[in-house]
């Protein structure tokens, strides 16, 4: 097992220079970088077997959260470039270093949401995605087309006939029964409960609000 190292001081580095690490980071097979700030936190490794020729990555302590904090003047720039690196990791299968940054985020976005209830969605993590979209009740943030028609897919997928129609009763709230994406995962979350009256009522509704 072959593997470099580099040690740097995260609040030394600008947006740019933060970019190009994780670039660098996510495109070296042989690369690990662990990050520090003053108070010691440890950033993320990476590791490549060449026996196996797999990528193993491990999430240190304190994943990310000096990183995260690093230059408060920059917190748009912060948020844009860990909202990428959820993507990556989300797209690489890798949920729980995802969620682990994720839970780490001083301010999210929607876009940030949206990404770990997909990634969940994608990988059958039903009831995370579910708990993540409970999470944003709660919070008052705001849902929008994406964040409806993946959990209705997920609803369907799983099963989940109470918490479809609770997705249902919000669309309504949220005027958003009338967007062809959230319209489509509507009728796929009734027809594949089975739910075929349900389905017809919807579709007939839908085909003349949009007329």
């Amino acid at each position: 097992m072959s593997v470099k190292e580099g040690t740097l001081n995260s609040q030394s580095l600008d947006f740019s220079s933060r970019q190009k690490l994780w670039k660098r980071w996510n495109s070296d097979s042989g690369l690990r970088f662990s990050l520090y700030n003053s108070h010691g936190d440890i950033g993320f490794m990476v590791v490549k077997s060449s026996l196996l020729g797999t990528w193993k990555q491990t999430l240190c302590t304190r994943l990310f959260s000096g990183f995260s904090r690093a230059l408060s003047s920059t917190q748009k720039d912060n948020i844009i470039l860990t909202n990428a690196f959820i993507t990556e990791q989300c797209c690489n299968g890798l949920l729980d270093v995802a969620r682990d940054v994720f839970d780490r985020m001083p301010n999210r976005t929607l876009v940030s949401w949206n990404t770990m209830i997909s990634g969940y969605s994608k990988r059958g993590r039903y009831e995370e995605a579910l708990s993540l979209v409970s999470m944003m009740q709660r919070g008052n943030t705001r849902l929008n087309e994406t964040t409806f028609s993946t959990i209705l897919s997920v609803c369907g997928r799983s099963g989940s006939m109470d918490e479809g129609k609770e997705v249902h009763c919000l669309v309504l709230k949220s005027g958003f029964e009338s967007f062809e994406l959230v319209g489509s995962a509507l009728l796929f979350f009734y027809l594949s409960c089975h739910q075929i009256e349900d389905a017809s009522e919807f579709l007939t509704s839908f085909v003349v609000g949009t007329n």
